[in-house]
């Protein structure tokens, strides 16, 4: 068989670069979009007082959904190609992430009239450090596509773990997955399992994932009515951080349970919003305006430096910065470092960089907290409602200080 040449390797090599890089740029193109819809769809949802018309914008924004997560898996793929993806290593409990991940999934398993079990070994380490979230999304592409093969209705997970006693270890997951005589004729019996069903895009990237942990994950053919996964990823066993783990919830879920939100909480706080995307900057807009805020809009961030130190001569400043990162002419990252200069007002990055190390990069510039788009209206509300209390409240220790520092 003929060998490559060098050169034509390295265009090889090179294309698959470039093509992967223009993935992860039209993954991001496509998001901000499909975020405007969402936000909209989710406010006629509730608007609608006709039941058959709360129901077709509830499909929109379901579907919305769909593709919004089939953006991310993409988004996830081409980080890992380009070798982007850095792991974040923390403690946690794997009997924990294991359930808690299970009961993520149980409403797309009762939709499917599937039953769901999950046991834990009782060797399992109490506390490991690993890279929960890469853990927890491996385990959601898992269930998910284990879920929608069920045709006999169950859906069994079993993880255990590598030499008890030794510190380095590795956790094993062990899905098995019923099928009856007529799905398994289709299996493939080379990779052990149902061709569409490998190659989909969830279950490329738990493989992907759990590989660039330093894991191995197969499919598994052993009996005839039965079909499965395995995967294993080596973890660190930590001794009496029980108390120390961290919880496996989201901002987002917790921002669920909020209370229903007062329709003038945000009174008399004035919000200038950075966006150069239109139908962001009206939806931003209307929401923040439902909760009882002011807002002003900019295109872009050399707009947004010379607007806020107008506001600050007409000593009628800005309480709160909604700034998306991804401009032109000046971007969030740089406006964000240049209204640092000179000014402490809080500043919420919203933007449709999702890939691992976005958040940090925001902060890390200035940015007091972090909202990936499409944006949970709740989580919003209360990120902005937390920041601004905090400025009133400061702003009032200070004014408190120079009175009784004049006497």
């Amino acid at each position: 068989m003929e060998e490559l040449n060098p050169n034509k390797k390295l265009s090889i090599v090179d294309s698959e670069k470039t093509f992967v890089g223009f993935l992860a740029s039209l993954c991001h193109e496509i998001r901000t979009p499909v975020s405007v819809i969402q936000g909209y769809s989710e406010l006629l949802k509730e608007q609608m007082q006709n039941l058959e018309d709360r129901n077709v914008a509830e499909i929109i924004h379901q579907n919305g959904q769909q593709l919004l997560t089939l953006l991310t898996k993409l988004s996830d793929l081409a980080d890992i190609e380009t070798g982007a993806m850095v792991p974040y290593v923390s403690t946690c409990s794997p009997d924990k992430i294991l359930h808690e991940t299970a009961t993520f999934v149980q409403s797309l398993a009762a939709a499917n009239d599937v039953h769901i079990s999950a046991t834990s070994d009782p060797d399992l380490p109490e506390c490991v450090q690993v890279d929960k979230k890469r853990l927890i999304q491996i385990l959601q592409q898992v269930f998910e596509q284990s879920i929608r093969l069920a045709s006999l209705g169950e859906v069994a997970c079993q993880v255990t773990s590598t030499s008890p006693g030794d510190k380095q270890r590795m956790l094993i997951y062990n899905i098995s997955i019923p099928q009856s005589v007529d799905d398994y004729i289709f299996i493939d019996q080379q990779s052990g399992f149902l061709p569409s069903a490998a190659d989909s895009v969830s279950m490329i990237l738990a493989r992907k994932l759990v590989e660039r942990m330093g894991g191995e994950f197969q499919y598994l053919s052993d009996q005839l009515d039965c079909i499965g996964i395995r995967f294993s990823v080596p973890v660190e066993v930590v001794q009496g951080e029980k108390s120390q783990v961290e919880s496996d919830s989201s901002p987002q879920q917790d921002s669920k349970k909020s209370l229903k939100q007062k329709k003038d909480i945000l009174k008399h706080c004035r919000i200038l919003i950075v966006e150069d995307h239109l139908d962001n900057q009206k939806l931003l807009s209307y929401i923040c305006q439902r909760a009882g805020a002011t807002t002003n809009c900019v295109f872009n961030g050399m707009i947004a430096i010379g607007e806020l130190l107008a506001a600050n001569l007409m000593q009628d400043p800005y309480d709160i910065i909604l700034m998306d990162i991804d401009m032109p002419v000046m971007d969030g990252y740089e406006t964000t470092r240049r209204i640092r200069e000179t000014m402490d007002v809080p500043i919420i990055a919203i933007t449709a960089h999702t890939m691992q190390g976005d958040r940090e990069r925001c902060l890390e510039i200035g940015c007091n907290d972090y909202l990936s788009k499409p944006v949970d209206r709740k989580l919003l509300i209360e990120t902005i409602t937390r920041l601004f209390k905090q400025k009133t409240a400061n702003c009032s220790l200070k004014e408190a200080t120079t009175t009784t520092a004049s006497c």
